[in-house]
């Protein structure tokens, strides 16, 4: 509702607005968004707004960040001046609510498996207030593997896209980071847990692979019609489990694949 009445009030005579749910009203829009009330990605709904201004027009390439050779290469030094060794595994260890975040006992094993396999760093990339996140990966991480893994947090987007271009393959939660990764063309492994990858992940799977347990009983927070999802913030009935039993090594196998390890 804010940004359409923002939109609204800019004066513009043509106005294209977003809309997050599938059923939500256009509102304030002056054109026709086209595959309204479809069921698709929320990506393809954000780009429907865009073709809604150009109808003769089409938009088949997923969302781009270019980065200059400057600005990798600045991206390169930030990495350089914290201590980072490469290869790099970016890991997007936090994510909007906890029920979305892959414990950090399974983070620190792929840390571990990455850094023998390579001999290079793990960086990991938490926004703020997730501290406590960052904590208790070390706390899951063996003592003699600290001075492999860096961390960053709170960058301006353009600072962390330069550094995501440099890293061989991002694994992380459903959360934005992934997102700017797959943006600036870096290999993404997703880990989904209580929300189908459906809505959230429309990217080709060669390049941006995913693990996710299907079939849980307990992802019911759907409306009828939708892909069925979770919508709570702490799990304790169901003990996690959604994102618990996705194991370590499919995993590390699939970043090895994506990373051409």
């Amino acid at each position: 509702p804010s940004s359409s009445i923002l939109a609204f009030a800019s004066g513009a005579p043509v106005r294209s607005i977003h809309f997050h749910g599938l059923k939500d009203p256009n509102r304030y829009s002056t054109v026709t968004i086209p595959g309204k009330g479809t069921v698709k990605p929320i990506l393809e709904r954000d780009r429907d707004a865009i073709r809604a201004l150009e109808p003769e027009g089409s938009l088949n390439s997923f969302p781009q960040i270019f980065l200059s050779p400057e600005e990798l290469q600045e991206g390169r030094r930030y990495l350089d001046q914290i201590g980072a060794k490469g290869p790099f595994l970016g890991l997007g260890l936090g994510a909007s609510r906890p029920t979305k975040i892959w414990p950090m006992a399974q983070f620190a094993e792929i840390s571990k498996k990455w850094h023998q396999a390579t001999q290079g760093s793990v960086v990991g990339v938490i926004g703020s207030g997730e501290d406590t996140i960052w904590r208790d990966f070390l706390e899951n991480l063996e003592p003699a593997l600290h001075p492999h893994a860096h961390l960053i947090q709170d960058l301006e987007i353009r600072i962390l896209a330069s550094i995501l271009g440099n890293f061989a393959a991002f694994c992380g939660n459903d959360s934005g980071p992934r997102h700017l990764a797959a943006a600036v063309g870096c290999p993404t492994v997703t880990l989904f847990g209580p929300e189908d990858p459906f809505e959230w992940h429309p990217y080709p799977l060669e390049q941006h692979p995913y693990l996710f347990v299907p079939d849980l009983s307990c992802r019911r927070d759907a409306p009828q019609g939708f892909h069925p999802w979770c919508g709570i913030p702490v799990c304790e009935i169901e003990k996690h489990r959604c994102m618990t039993q996705i194991e370590v090594e499919p995993v590390f196998k699939e970043i090895r694949r994506v990373a051409g390890l």
